[in-house]
């Protein structure tokens, strides 16, 4: 007799492995679009902390600050898009929604430990941004700290 196929057990065993596979490689592309949907939330974090040094700047703010965290101020991420330094943050994970939050600055006395060993100078002082954002998609965001001049 001439057989012309495979039997039922192999086509079964064939299905059986190809699901596996599926199954482990949509299990990793998950772990990476989770990834990236993160990374879009300090892109967030970082965009709210530039515009709040233009937004400081512009309004001349930096020269009538108070060095250390008691004279710390404020200034909501509503305001720095309606005053255009910020375009709408987007959730990353809730598409459509928006972000909301604050950013919280204040000026930090520069220590001479900042200087260039070989170079003597004055230490300068700097803002410090500390951003706190409010995002449907995730309700256990952290707030993140930027000292100015300085990439996270």
């Amino acid at each position: 007799m001439n057989k012309k196929g495979f039997s039922l057990v192999e086509l079964l065993a064939v299905i059986a492995i190809l699901g596996i596979l599926a199954g482990v490689a949509i299990g990793a592309v998950g772990q990476y679009l989770d990834k990236a949907r993160l990374q879009g939330y300090d892109s967030i974090y970082k965009s709210a902390s530039e515009a709040c040094e233009s937004y400081i700047i512009e309004n001349g703010l930096e020269t009538t600050m108070d060095v250390g965290k008691a004279g710390e101020k404020n200034v909501s991420i509503t305001t720095l898009v309606e005053e255009e330094y910020l375009e709408k943050p987007l959730d990353p994970i809730v598409k459509d929604k928006e972000c909301g939050g604050t950013v919280y600055f204040y000026k930090k006395k520069g220590k001479t430990s900042d200087c260039p060993s070989d170079i003597e100078c004055d230490p300068i002082d700097y803002i410090v941004y500390r951003v706190v954002l409010s995002c449907p998609g995730r309700k256990d965001l952290e707030a993140k700290v930027f000292p100015k001049g300085e990439v996270y």
